[in-house]
């Protein structure tokens, strides 16, 4: 743009190179939306599939096995470990789109 255009005087190709440079910002924008979108329900799905599984497993125990865990222990299992492996799953898509965003609030 500025070797074509703004050194040469020529309007024209200033105004070609920037209206390509707005359609391919637009064009970004649209797909890094869609990524976290697509980024988020994957992620959901898969930490409703894992807690389902755990809290099935957890059906599963001995009475005396789950004498050895307590309620918080088996809540803190079922909601923030799966969180841990959430986020992940989320911010592997955000990182691949450029929203850095996502990765600092992990």
């Amino acid at each position: 743009m500025i070797d074509k255009g703004i050194d040469l005087g020529d309007m024209n190709s200033v105004w070609k190179y920037g209206i390509a440079l707005l359609i391919f910002a637009v064009f970004q924008l649209i797909t890094g939306v869609l990524s976290a979108h697509i980024a988020a329900k994957a992620s959901v799905g898969f930490s409703a599939n894992l807690r389902q599984d755990m809290y099935d497993n957890v059906q599963t125990f001995a009475f005396s096995n789950i004498d050895k865990f307590s309620t918080s222990s088996i809540v803190t299992r079922l909601t923030t470990d799966v969180q841990i492996f959430k986020m992940p799953i989320k911010c592997s898509s955000a990182w691949q789109s450029g929203d850095l965003l996502c990765l600092s609030f992990q």
